[in-house]
């Protein structure tokens, strides 16, 4: 499953991002990256794709500040039936442990969620710059979305 995340160049709609977000260096990064993907991408997306979306967010953004540490941002485009996100930190592109999982492992699931979630997922490391952008592209695959309203 984590032979999904392979290095590939950023989707053209996150070379123009809608929202971008330089995350703090505390506890609440999260929290906002995962707020900001569920306000950007909730008129877009049926309400179980948008929880993909979230979740996908929480995971690279944790990923990010466990092991590259911060700066951390999250480049967010949001259009029609879709949601790209894509979360950059400083360090370059590492070695994947692909130790094998067992029940006690408390963690190494990350980008397998990713990658079985997202309608497509990747990893961009700029030629000639320090850092990488690990992205996926959550689209809407029900015609009839189960979008909530703000209708009282």
């Amino acid at each position: 499953m984590l032979d999904a995340i392979k290095a590939a160049d950023l989707p053209h709609q996150l070379l123009h991002p809608t929202v971008v977000l330089a995350l703090p260096e505390d506890a609440s990064a999260v929290r906002l990256a995962r707020a900001a993907v569920r306000g950007a991408a909730h008129p877009m997306l049926s309400a179980p794709r948008l929880a993909d979306a979230v979740l996908l967010t929480s995971e690279l953004v944790t990923n990010a500040l466990l092991y590259a540490g911060p700066p951390v941002a999250v480049h967010i485009h949001a259009e029609s039936h879709r949601v790209s996100v894509a979360v950059g930190d400083h360090t370059p592109p590492a070695r994947i442990d692909r130790s094998p999982l067992t029940t006690a492992s408390v963690g190494g699931r990350g980008l397998a969620i990713v990658a079985s979630l997202a309608n497509v997922c990747g990893l961009y490391a700029p030629v000639g710059a320090t850092g990488k952008f690990v992205w996926f592209v959550v689209e809407d695959d029900s015609p009839s979305r189960d979008v909530p309203t703000n209708r009282s």
